[in-house]
């Protein structure tokens, strides 16, 4: 879905409807027993070879995202459902704060409970039809409860798949417009998962290819607290 979108026609469905329909079409009542949930798989950065990625969720809203990329080393992050915190060779151990925080609970939020849509979205807002050759997408624009970045969202028209999240994240480094591409759906324990997942940013694409998906794994609370070591200041997000 590389292309310049723009709205062709009134939406025939709500954003309310097509979000809905997602959950819906990914899982439905499988998500209400949804506890918990482990992805692996390998991972690119531009110019880089092959790294490997592991990501875990734990309802209401755990999330750990771990890459090792090679020459890099390993690159984490994770929401322990109260603190946030980001690691990598470069800024060490950092507990995050203001909006890169808020965008880290609100993915945790969305990977563990997808159908709860609602309580972490304010406002939702169908701005229409965009066509990419002979496929139609709905775009949506997402306004979360906690004040960050509005999120837009392009769904398939026909399937309601998420295909594209365009998003202005917070970091260290300033705020990043990206582009995440959502490809290859697989079912796995009644419930539709990515399985690549492509992240466009500046002049840097990060690739991830997942393999193995679990669901409903015994997964501890420790699995998501923040490492041992004592962190850095908070690096001040512009």
């Amino acid at each position: 879905m590389q292309r310049k979108t723009s709205p062709t026609a009134a939406p025939k469905l709500t954003a309310e409807q097509v979000l809905d329909g997602f959950v819906k079409n990914t899982g439905g009542p499988a998500y209400n027993k949804l506890t918990s949930s482990v992805a692996v798989g390998t991972v690119q950065l531009t110019g880089q070879q092959l790294g490997t990625v592991e990501i875990k969720s734990k309802a209401p809203q755990k999330f750990l995202l771990r890459m090792v990329l090679p020459k890099l080393g390993e690159v984490s992050t994770g929401y322990d459902g109260k603190e946030g915190w980001a690691r990598d060779p470069n800024l060490g151990l950092r507990l995050l704060q203001g909006e890169e925080l808020a965008q880290l609970r609100l993915q945790a939020l969305q990977s563990s409970a997808p159908q709860s849509w609602r309580s972490y979205f304010k406002k939702v807002e169908n701005l229409g039809l965009s066509k990419a050759g002979s496929a139609s997408f709905y775009k949506l624009r997402l306004w979360p409860k906690d004040g960050s970045a509005a999120i837009i969202q392009y769904h398939h028209a026909t399937t309601l798949l998420l295909a594209r999240i365009d998003q202005v994240q917070a970091t260290p480094q300033g705020k990043i417009s990206t582009l995440t591409y959502f490809n290859d759906w697989r079912l796995t324990d009644g419930i539709k998962t990515a399985f690549q997942m492509r992240q466009k940013s500046a002049n840097l694409e990060l690739v991830l290819t997942l393999t193995q998906v679990q669901n409903n794994l015994p997964l501890t609370d420790t699995d998501f607290e923040r490492p041992a070591e004592a962190p850095n200041k908070p690096a001040k997000v512009r």
